[in-house]
């Protein structure tokens, strides 16, 4: 198919474009910018006025893939890191601290995840070899990664679109939706979780997308499953986030497209001329709520339900052809 995306704000992380271009894609590459190449016949035209054109998504290990929920949210790759990767999830119900405590739930000290961390940091200074801690979810964590990667160790991490906004005070009154693995932690190691992500300790930020049927998720909550839909809310969560703590688009959008990409295929995802044409149009103005009614997934429990979002995918291209698009 060959396409023309008009008057759209492009946004390439990769190479640090952002202005308004028409893209021009035929034989699933992007061949050109502003201006038509000789002979290319558009068999569509998308006016993209007033709309985001971004690389297309890279979500990292999901924990179940959904094609058509991932394309709704602009998901054009899903990749397993390269080297050894090592999870952070820790199968109990809640992280240890003052609310657990008072909720009576059995809680995850944070030496479970600061010795898992100690040992992969350990095993790169002996071998040389890269390493990949998926999910973290604390401080103290993070402390230890950003001192490895100052020593230049081949070291690199994600965490879940859920830790970068929820914290333990969420559950309230045993809502088996905020049941996650690893559990939800304090404002401590949220606040935590943001700045690394600002400074480039957290290399990537993920969907953590789990199929959590009613039968898991009706239990009581230490017995409930762990796990909640993300693929269709990673984009408007990432550009929440960007919106409150004031981080300019390119390096926000970084999180979900030219680090993850670097993290488990090797390259840089973008919109450059020549590359694969992967890729999303969004409406960074349309307003939306969480609820099951406005999700593709099989799976609509989530911890975000009923919250509104600002920004939502409208069109994503893959290879070249439309693949999914709002009606």
């Amino acid at each position: 198919m060959s396409l023309i995306i008009r008057r759209g704000r492009v946004i390439d992380p990769a190479t640090g474009l952002d202005r308004v271009a028409d893209l021009y894609i035929t034989r699933g590459e992007i061949v050109s910018t502003d201006w038509a190449p000789s002979d290319f016949v558009a068999q569509r035209v998308i006016d993209a006025s007033g709309k985001l054109v971004l690389p297309g998504l890279v979500d990292l290990a999901p924990d179940y893939f959904e094609e058509q929920a991932a394309w709704a949210g602009g998901i054009t790759c899903t990749t397993t890191p390269n080297g050894f990767v090592a999870s952070t999830a820790q199968g109990m119900a809640a992280a240890s601290g003052a609310y657990a405590f008072r909720l009576g739930l059995s809680a995850a000290p944070v030496q479970v995840e600061t010795s898992l961390v100690a040992r992969v940091i350990s095993a790169i200074q002996q071998t040389g070899k890269p390493a990949h801690i998926g999910r973290i979810s604390s401080a103290a964590s993070l402390s230890l990664i950003r001192s490895a990667k100052q020593a230049g160790l081949p070291l690199t991490c994600d965490v879940s679109v859920n830790h970068l906004h929820l914290t333990d005070v969420d559950i309230g009154y045993y809502d088996s939706r905020f049941r996650l693995d690893p559990p939800l932690r304090g404002q401590r190691d949220r606040d935590a979780i943001r700045a690394g992500l600002r400074d480039g300790t957290i290399d990537a930020i993920c969907s953590a997308h789990t199929m959590a049927d009613a039968e898991g998720k009706t239990k009581p909550f230490a017995l409930a499953q762990p796990g909640a839909s993300g693929v269709e809310l990673l984009l408007a969560l990432v550009l929440k986030w960007a919106d409150q703590e004031r981080i300019d688009l390119r390096q926000a959008l970084s999180r979900i497209t030219v680090r993850p990409a670097e993290v488990g295929l090797g390259y840089s995802a973008g919109l450059a001329i020549g590359v694969t044409a992967d890729l999303c149009v969004v409406d960074p103005d349309m307003m939306w709520t969480v609820n099951e009614n406005n999700l593709n997934s099989m799976s609509c429990y989530t911890p975000f339900e009923g919250m509104g979002m600002l920004g939502l995918v409208t069109m994503t291209v893959k290879t070249g052809q439309i693949v999914w698009e709002r009606t």
